[in-house]
């Protein structure tokens, strides 16, 4: 059995949302135009804690009113010229002085510092100052010994029978350079294995060679 309810059932104004929309569009804003009679206010500047006067604040420049009766009447308005030198008339910077072969210019801390040596260099002043403090005596040692057994007196040995400081020991060839036997000796050793290198490092050693002419 069937019952009709005459209860009328409250409507509300609320938009209804149907499943395919996911949301009403926004009604158009309209945009503010401020009106030319509000008088502007002054922004602070970018990086300061105060405003910068607007041009309407900044004093006019100095003017003068001339006395003589011809031009009475004329204002005469100076501006001065900026500060900064001209091209033609400024100081003439100390490179471009420098370049021209001027004798008074001062060098800067990189350019007054002494020059920076290299390894082989440094290496090599120090030798040849180890070199000196040697006497006489000990230099005609040294080439005695090497002359009398090339081979039992190595650079090494003389240097340690001598206290030379073994980084330093190489220096002792312009002392006591190797007799030519010796050289001779050193050479057909080094031939010998020279026979028994490989195609591979034959070839490496030779291309170094080529490679030593370019240099």
């Amino acid at each position: 059995m069937l019952t009709l309810s005459t209860r009328r059932t409250a409507t509300s104004t609320a938009p209804t949302l149907h499943r395919t929309v996911l949301h009403h569009a926004r009604p158009p804003r309209r945009p503010h135009y401020p009106s030319p009679l509000t008088p502007l206010t002054v922004k602070p500047t970018a990086g300061t804690s105060r405003p910068q006067p607007s041009l309407k604040d900044t004093p006019p420049p100095p003017a003068s009113t001339l006395e003589d009766s011809s031009v009475r009447g004329l204002t005469f308005h100076y501006a001065p010229p900026p500060t900064a030198p001209s091209y033609t008339s400024g100081a003439v910077p100390d490179l471009l002085r420098w370049t021209r072969g001027a004798g008074d210019v001062r060098a800067s801390v990189q350019a007054g510092a002494p020059l920076k040596k290299s390894r082989k260099v440094r290496e090599a002043a120090e030798g040849m100052e180890s070199l000196k403090q040697l006497t006489g005596d000990v230099v005609q040692e040294i080439q005695r010994l090497r002359a009398e057994d090339p081979s039992k007196w190595t650079r090494k040995a003389l240097a340690e029978r001598f206290s030379i400081p073994a980084s330093q020991s190489h220096h002792l060839a312009r002392l006591a350079p190797t007799p030519k036997s010796q050289r001779e000796r050193l050479e057909a050793d080094l031939q010998v294995a020279r026979n028994g290198w490989t195609w591979r490092k034959r070839f490496a050693r030779d291309a170094r060679e080529v490679r030593k002419e370019f240099w």
